[in-house]
């Protein structure tokens, strides 16, 4: 059965986020659904260390592997990517979403899903398809920004 996604719109309410997420992660088919969470953005510095003090803290608390299992594994990927995660609130060139980049695999994602095909090369398309798309919306050259990904590529692999 495909269930429609949950869009979950975050303001400056944790304790409402809180319980809103606790009532989701209740809910019968809480597993088996797709959850997309859009945050309003911080006016200055002090209330993006609050945002981020705030998630530190949620990111703490335990969650059971046995009995919310997605949830355990998004807590976990959150936390392994944490760095990442609010780089939006401090530089404003950076999306608080990653759309763009989506939409920049999806028609090469659906071709895989209908014919199996690209599965061992999928990782390298989506990285060099997010270095054209973000050149052509930068509007940076993009065989020079393939040539810098090479250049740092080769330096990274020793």
């Amino acid at each position: 059965m495909k269930l429609a996604p949950i869009t979950f719109f975050v303001y400056n309410r944790p304790e409402h986020t809180r319980q809103t997420l606790e009532a989701l992660s209740k809910n019968e088919l809480a597993n088996e659904s797709e959850l997309y969470v859009f945050a309003d953005g911080p006016k200055d510095d002090s209330k993006a260390i609050y945002i981020e003090e705030k998630l530190d803290r949620l990111l703490g608390e335990t969650i059971s592997k046995e009995k919310v299992p997605k949830t355990f594994t998004f807590q976990k990927s959150m936390s392994d990517n944490r760095k990442y995660l609010f780089q939006f609130l401090y530089n404003k060139n950076v999306p608080p979403d990653n759309n763009g980049s989506e939409r920049g695999v999806r028609n090469f994602k659906v071709k895989q899903k209908i014919s199996g095909q690209f599965k061992s090369v999928y990782d390298a398309y989506a990285k060099l398809r997010s270095i054209i798309d973000t050149s052509i919306k930068k509007k940076i050259p993009v065989l020079d920004s393939l040539r810098l990904a090479a250049q740092i590529s080769v330096i990274d692999s020793g």
